[in-house]
């Protein structure tokens, strides 16, 4: 696999695989973590299955929480 195409090194799939599995950890614990501290009317949770079940009215909710409407 080739990454950085400017730089042309070989870069094992394994090394990109674990950087990034680690990076979204990560994420993902600050985002649970600092859940409670953001303000709800700037929010909208997504849940997976909703998104898939009916991705219009998520993007409908996450656009009027938004003032877009």
């Amino acid at each position: 696999m080739l990454f950085g195409a400017h730089q042309l090194q070989r870069v094992e799939t394994d090394t990109v695989a674990n950087y990034w599995i680690d990076r979204f950890q990560r994420l993902l614990k600050a985002c649970v973590r600092d859940r409670d501290k953001l303000d709800d009317a700037r929010v909208v949770d997504v849940y997976f299955h909703e998104l898939m079940a009916d991705p219009w009215s998520v993007i409908e909710e996450i656009y009027a929480k938004a003032g877009l409407r």
